[in-house]
């Protein structure tokens, strides 16, 4: 039992998924899109992929779905799905768009949350 396990963490995307700074029209090294093919190039057999949370909330395109879209999956969720994350854990910034927002989340994304300090309905 002497494989290596190799560890992938990401953070703060905040709901960008192209790497296009809205702000000033730069091509930023940012988004899901770049990670995608960044996970695809360095998981192996034995790697874990972690999310540390703040992945709902920030980006003008995150904003529009959750103001016209909310009661479908967003296609942050959708995207982290797709990446086959192990384990995440749920950011301050994930609440912006409220309990039922980020239940949605969680139920969708196909990975466990391993945040345990937070009550839904009252319930842990």
């Amino acid at each position: 039992m002497n494989d290596p396990i190799r560890i992938l963490v990401t953070s703060d995307v905040h709901g960008l998924i192209y790497p296009y700074s809205y702000a000033d029209g730069s091509v930023q090294k940012q988004g899901f899109g770049q990670l995608y093919t960044l996970v695809q190039s360095l998981r192996t057999e034995n790697t874990l992929l972690l999310d540390n949370g703040d992945s709902l909330a920030g980006s003008p395109l995150s904003f529009f779905h959750y103001l016209k879209h909310a009661d479908e999956i967003s296609p942050i969720t959708a995207i982290m799905h797709e990446m086959q994350y192990d384990y995440i854990n749920v950011g301050n910034h994930d609440f912006n768009y409220g309990e039922e927002a980020l239940m949605m989340h969680l139920q969708n994304v196909g990975a466990p949350s391993i945040t345990n300090n937070y009550l839904f309905r009252g319930v842990p």
